[in-house]
């Protein structure tokens, strides 16, 4: 009885730290984004639409190290969430502290939406 007691204990341990080295093993490589589409009127846009996304190292000008397509299908309310990283993987942008910006292109429009969005700490968890 006694040596069943010990082995069950030694494969619970080995589970235990083969789950929490996992676990740790590496942050996912995406970056989750909601958003709310509306046209310039303000009246919410929930047809499927294509939204250019692009990584900077600031918050005007400069070049992005990383860029990524992705086609939205907002609900009723224009709410739409994407996982940035998923088709195109995030491999050319360093978070390594440094602040980082978010720029978005809407459907048809030629210009980025202005001002770009910060990205803040928890994405910096990939490196």
């Amino acid at each position: 009885m006694r040596r069943r007691l010990m082995t069950l204990s030694l494969v619970m341990m080995v589970v235990m730290f083969a789950a929490a080295l996992e676990a740790v093993a590496q942050a996912p490589g995406t970056i989750t984004y909601q958003g709310r589409l509306t046209n310039a009127s303000g009246i919410m846009i929930t047809d499927s639409t294509d939204i250019i996304f692009n990584i900077y190292d600031d918050i005007t000008g400069g070049s992005s190290p990383w860029t990524e397509q992705i086609r939205v299908g907002p609900d009723s309310q224009g709410v739409f969430t994407v996982q940035l990283g998923e088709t195109m993987p995030l491999t050319n942008v360093t978070f390594d502290g440094t602040r980082k910006w978010l720029g978005l292109t809407v459907g048809t429009d030629i210009d980025e939406m202005t001002p770009r969005q910060p990205i803040n700490a928890a994405p910096y968890a990939i490196n």
